[in-house]
């Protein structure tokens, strides 16, 4: 393998935990995607709001209607009760004068008030300071918070997994996949597997589903070119038209632009499992028939087999917004493992 194939990934932060009584706190709440930002009227309104939005409430890449990437609740600390501590995640910014001015407090803490929690505590001298440590640290804690939710959700889903599913795939594909329940198998092939969820939702008193897809698929690795975004999607196409659309004669297929608008999936590098990934998010449609939503797909070299595997996740929700219905597809692509044993 060549040098594509090492990735170093070094922590961002250094957590402070205490784990001795964690078993005594209570779960954590709040919604997947939120974020309860604790600060005075007087900062929020000094320009930390604007910030706090250009951070976290930027839009989501690659979804057919805007959605920002996080919802925040803004509360002072006045409001701040024993109830809203315990939610999952909440950033405290403060002003403390005590402070020198070129020092600041800028500490990420995990389990503080609730289990699987995120806690960071943000003190500067002036408001200019804060504004800057979120400018220059924003990216790292989306990052950490984005990582840390889908690690929430592997462990809902190992609570209660789709065990038979779950069997079938490590079988069909040698490695270990975290999937909670309610996943059917569409199809099934020689190297590519479509498992379907479909949920229903009431909306103005009308019911309407809501279609989860996990499709896994393996092609050979024949050198670093194959990891190169064309490549991936050209091999995703050739996949993908195997699900079929609710029309004859429409099935699967990547967006790539729409009239003038330029929708060519995005893709970025990524570590799963120790490993190189190559992570792609982009727009799906049913050709010859009115379907389509936002996917993401993650594709790794499986060493073992000399092959490249592919998990993606697809959404179809024409009615609600897509993020965290995705976020659960995401959650289930890094839950990936291989078995390292010899065959």
């Amino acid at each position: 393998m060549k040098n594509i194939f090492a990735l170093f990934v070094f922590p961002l932060f250094l957590f402070s935990c205490d784990h001795s009584n964690i078993p005594t706190k209570p779960a954590h709440s709040g919604s997947a995607g939120e974020i309860i930002v604790v600060a005075s009227n007087s900062l929020w309104d000094s320009g930390i709001d604007s910030v706090i939005q250009d951070v976290f409430q930027y839009y989501l890449p690659m979804l057919p209607q805007p959605e920002a990437a996080f919802s925040i609740l803004h509360y002072t600390p006045e409001q701040f009760s024993m109830i809203l501590e315990r939610h999952r995640n909440i950033i405290s910014i403060k002003i403390n004068p005590n402070l020198p001015l070129n020092e600041s407090k800028f500490d990420l803490l995990k389990d503080k008030w609730a289990k699987e929690q995120l806690v960071l505590e943000v003190e500067a001298q002036t408001t200019e300071k804060i504004k800057e440590l979120f400018r220059t640290k924003g990216k790292d804690i989306v990052r950490m918070i984005n990582e840390y939710e889908n690690k929430r959700l592997s462990w809902l889903f190992y609570a209660y997994p789709a065990k038979p599913l779950m069997s079938i795939v490590k079988n069909k594909f040698d490695v270990d996949l975290i999937f909670p329940q309610g996943f059917e198998v569409a199809k099934d092939s020689s190297n590519f597997i479509w498992l379907k969820r479909e949920k229903s939702r009431n909306l103005s008193g009308n019911v309407y589903y809501i279609i989860q897809n996990l499709v896994i698929y393996t092609s050979p690795y024949d050198s670093d070119s194959a990891f190169t975004d064309a490549s991936l999607l050209k091999n995703r196409d050739s996949f993908v038209k195997m699900i079929p659309g609710p029309s004859e004669g429409s099935f699967m297929t990547t967006v790539y632009a729409f009239q003038d608008m330029n929708l060519y999936p995005e893709g970025t590098d990524v570590s799963i499992d120790d490993k190189y990934g190559r992570l792609i998010r982009g727009l799906w449609k049913m050709e010859n028939a009115f379907m389509g939503g936002p996917f993401i797909s993650l594709s790794t070299y499986d060493e073992k087999n000399n092959r490249i595997i592919t998990i993606e996740g697809e959404v179809f929700a024409p009615k609600f917004d897509k993020r965290e219905y995705l976020r659960e597809l995401e959650a289930v692509l890094f839950s990936l493992r291989f078995n390292n044993e010899n065959p």
